[in-house]
């Protein structure tokens, strides 16, 4: 019994602690929010993000999170600093549109806990909802396709990438037997005759290599050709 209640009253005082960082760390980002509303307040918003990057390091994905709070969650810092929000929950809210923010604020009123997820499946729904009938049909076909050319994709890259090895495979056991035809000695080739010629023996065998090449070119030549389309900037294959 007593093993139970150390573990309770050690549990109970790590929540408190956790709870009591994660309002600090809601009250430094509500902070730095206000900071950087002070001084847009002073000087252009273009020179203020210069300052901002340049002489404190501030980046830039954080930069445009606190630029934008002032014009999307100003006048909300209390409910937001009672659901505790980090700053990733805090940059999508200054992303989302004025009808899930609301939503998400009224929720969060009562004693929602809403993560960046929660946020993100909130703004989906009410997109979808706006949609018509043909709209969200077109939505899903497009997400569908999307889906099964990513798959396809996936499939010839490594169709491709197998008849790559084997292909560098075979280029190289063409180029051991022109190395030991070129460095084996002729006394050794008792079958060949007297009048061998290893030059004209080796361009017999690039003849036969180039041959051997083409084929194997012409066999991957669909594949390539698809993954030539996959590039950036080239032609769809949709």
């Amino acid at each position: 019994m007593a093993d139970i209640d150390a573990k309770a009253q050690a549990l109970s005082a790590a929540r408190n602690r956790i709870l009591q960082l994660q309002e600090q760390m809601t009250d430094k980002v509500l902070q730095m929010a206000a900071e950087v509303e002070k001084l847009m307040d002073v000087v252009p918003v273009s020179e203020a993000k210069a300052f901002l990057k340049a002489r404190c390091n501030l980046p830039a994905v954080e930069l445009s999170t606190y630029v934008g709070f002032a014009k999307t969650l100003k006048g909300s810092e209390d409910v937001l600093r009672v659901a505790r929000v980090s700053f990733p929950v805090l940059k999508a809210l200054v992303s989302a549109d004025p009808a899930a923010l609301r939503e998400i604020l009224e929720r969060m009123e009562i004693g929602a806990k809403l993560d960046t997820k929660d946020v993100a499946s909130i703004r989906r729904r009410l997109a979808a909802a706006k949609l018509t009938a043909a709209e969200a049909l077109t939505a899903e076909n497009k997400r569908i396709v999307a889906a099964a050319a990513r798959k396809q994709a996936k499939e010839a890259v490594s169709r491709f990438g197998t008849k790559m090895s084997a292909f560098v495979e075979e280029l190289r056991l063409h180029f051991r037997k022109g190395q030991a035809v070129r460095e084996r000695p002729i006394a050794r080739l008792p079958h060949l005759k007297a009048d061998f010629d290893p030059a004209r023996c080796l361009v017999s065998m690039n003849s036969r290599l180039r041959t051997a090449l083409l084929f194997r070119f012409r066999s991957i030549h669909v594949t390539n050709d698809y993954c030539q389309q996959l590039r950036p900037g080239g032609p769809s294959v949709l």
